[in-house]
């Protein structure tokens, strides 16, 4: 009898580990999937504006569409991933997304009072790519702590 209720209570706390250690990975999955189509989109458009080899528009738009919603991923993660991801990660998300926001702000400032697009979506581009080559090891090492 006392064998069996050691038993369960071993199984029962084995498999909340299993499931919490579970719903971690996928958070951290998919804020490193929205994390590349950030980058996927910096890169194809930066190339596309600068008349380099890229994907086609069709292609161009679902990236596009992509980044928009890897924003809102990573968005909701900073305001109710508490349960699933580290505090940490979550102030590292915040301030990523936050100077996303602030090279936006900047980008459509220009824009108004320049006649170069092409040249200045390039360059927006190539700082929203240098944002998440900046701020990726730092948001890895993060989850790699979380997880283990």
């Amino acid at each position: 009898m006392v064998a069996a209720v050691l038993t369960a209570l071993l199984t029962t706390r084995r498999s909340k580990t299993e499931t919490r250690w579970k719903a971690k990975y996928d958070a951290y999955s998919r804020i490193l999937s929205s994390i590349e189509d950030i980058r996927y989109w910096a890169e194809e458009t930066y190339a596309s504006n600068l008349l380099l080899p890229s994907i086609g528009g069709d292609q161009l738009d679902a990236a596009t569409k992509r980044f928009h919603e890897a924003k809102r991923v990573l968005w909701s993660y900073v305001h109710v991933g508490a349960l699933v991801v580290s505090e940490d990660v979550r102030e590292k998300l915040d301030d990523f997304l936050v100077a996303i926001g602030s090279e936006e702000h900047r980008f459509e400032e220009d824009v108004r009072d320049d006649d170069d697009y092409s040249t200045d979506l390039a360059d927006h581009c190539d700082k929203i790519r240098n944002l998440v080559t900046e701020r990726l090891p730092g948001l890895l090492a993060s989850a790699r702590s979380d997880i283990r």
